[in-house]
């Protein structure tokens, strides 16, 4: 089927590959003057500390991360089950606690920043070695004006609202280079302008936890002292390549699950800005999906949509790009709601995306 003109805006988040300096973390609680010794993986050179039993106080939450493993107040929990052992665990708290081991891996970390995210948390403080980061979650459909993402050439920046006559993208800045995050401060403060602004950081697996860590670390430091700027992270984790089991039972307390996978995209309009919008129009394709469960409780499958984003970021096409969810109404309705999406208008041209979508009860 094809719709009608609409609207579309969304990010990709692109994976860490760089490391960054090791000076003070100026928003950091509790930072060091300085980042400990690190071994070449990124994490501290001494051995790694037996993983402690927690007493937190009552709802809050202090996660440890050491290997692929994550305990959660003293209690190990399986990735898979970390967005509800928190959710669990969470009362009223809005903040929880990460400590890094060494030799931490970065999908641990991401997959614990994101069922943070998933479980309703605002902040994080990480801790790891004697440095302290406090970050913020991005939650929702929160609106953002800046993204930034780190690829092979370095950090890169786009700001969502630049005019169509001017590109949005700049960079990429060196994050081990202190001048280079200088030169991205001076960007973000000209691309605020002195009114209220807001950036995110986008992080995904697949990269060494030295680079995961100190990158957060360099964005922390580039931001400080930007008039009116506020700053949030994202962790972005990999979807399977394939559906979930239509075996899994689904939870009456559990909200659906919605994921996306790889994102083909053929055009001038960096693939991490268009996922960035797929994603804050979540709630959208949730409402889609609550629909069809309400006909099958036990609904699970994949809206893969394909569209045209025309030279003035509106979406000119949207056609089915190949679902296999066994809902059609799921999948029209899916289809409209990228169709009520709007991007940057893309440089030089047209884009065009194929963007699947996986759905599974919570």
């Amino acid at each position: 089927m094809e719709l009608g003109i609409g609207r579309f805006t969304v990010m990709l988040a692109c994976a860490l590959s760089l490391a960054c300096g090791r000076s003070a973390v100026p928003r950091a609680a509790s930072a060091q003057q300085a980042t400990p010794a690190l071994s070449s993986s990124g994490a501290p050179a001494s051995g790694t500390p037996a993983p402690a039993s927690v007493t937190p106080a009552s709802g809050s939450i202090e996660t440890r991360v050491e290997g692929e493993r994550v305990w959660v107040n003293g209690a190990s929990v399986g990735v898979e089950n970390l967005a509800s052992a928190m959710n669990q665990a969470r009362g009223n708290a809005e903040l929880f606690g990460v400590k890094l081991a060494a030799g931490f891996a970065s999908a641990a970390l991401l997959s614990v920043l994101d069922a943070g995210n998933r479980a309703g948390f605002k902040q994080a403080r990480i801790e790891h070695g004697s440095e302290t980061l406090m970050v913020e979650l991005s939650g929702g459909e929160a609106r953002v004006g800046i993204i930034a993402w780190v690829n092979d050439e370095g950090l890169v920046a786009y700001d969502l609202e630049s005019s169509p006559e001017q590109s949005g993208l700049f960079g990429p800045f060196d994050v081990t280079d202190e001048v280079s995050l200088g030169r991205l401060r001076s960007a973000l403060t000209k691309a605020c302008g002195g009114r209220p602004c807001s950036a995110e950081l986008d992080l995904l697996h697949g990269r060494d936890s030295g680079a995961v860590w100190l990158t957060l670390s360099a964005w922390h430091r580039a931001l400080s002292g930007i008039p009116g700027l506020s700053s949030r992270v994202r962790a972005v984790v990999p979807t399977p390549s394939t559906p979930p089991s239509s075996n899994a039972q689904p939870s009456s307390t559990s909200a659906p699950k919605v994921r996306y996978g790889a994102t083909t995209v053929s055009g001038r309009l960096p693939p991490v800005v268009i996922q960035h919008i797929v994603r804050k129009n979540y709630g959208k394709f949730r409402v889609c999906y609550e629909a069809g469960l309400g006909r099958n409780a036990d609904l699970t499958g994949r809206v893969s949509a394909r569209f045209v984003i025309g030279r003035d970021g509106k979406v000119s096409k949207v056609a089915d790009g190949g679902s296999d969810i066994a809902d059609s109404e799921v999948v029209n309705c899916v289809l409209r709601a990228v169709h009520t999406l709007e991007f940057p208008p893309p440089a030089n041209g047209i884009v065009t995306v194929v963007y699947p979508i996986f759905f599974a009860p919570g």
